[in-house]
């Protein structure tokens, strides 16, 4: 029984050719204004639309996280035990935050 959606819902489809070890996915129903964004962003990195949705698709699923790389760069903190200064009593407040 075919899957019945809304038209406006953004389709993936992903099939596997068992003559290759890639995958082709098909994405309907994309915004205008990402699909120019996506041709703009091609066009600067001199790759065609579809090698530019590959490249961005491989690093959001592949890539290192923002605090992977962040951690990479400030390696003294990764798993570091801080040493945490002492803390003194609260002072105390008199009337209207008076001390005394």
């Amino acid at each position: 029984m075919p899957l019945s959606v809304p038209a406006s819902y953004a389709i993936i489809a992903i099939i596997r050719r068992r003559e290759s070890d890639m995958a082709t996915l098909i994405v309907r129903n994309v915004d205008e204004g990402v699909k120019a964004r996506l041709m703009r962003r091609a066009a600067e990195n001199g790759h065609s639309m579809e090698a530019e949705a590959r490249s961005i698709l491989k690093t959001a699923v592949e890539g290192p996280t923002w605090i992977a790389e962040w951690l990479e760069r400030a390696p003294g903190f990764a798993g570091a035990a801080l040493d945490l200064p002492q803390r003194s009593a609260p002072r105390e407040l008199g009337l209207f935050g008076e001390e005394g």
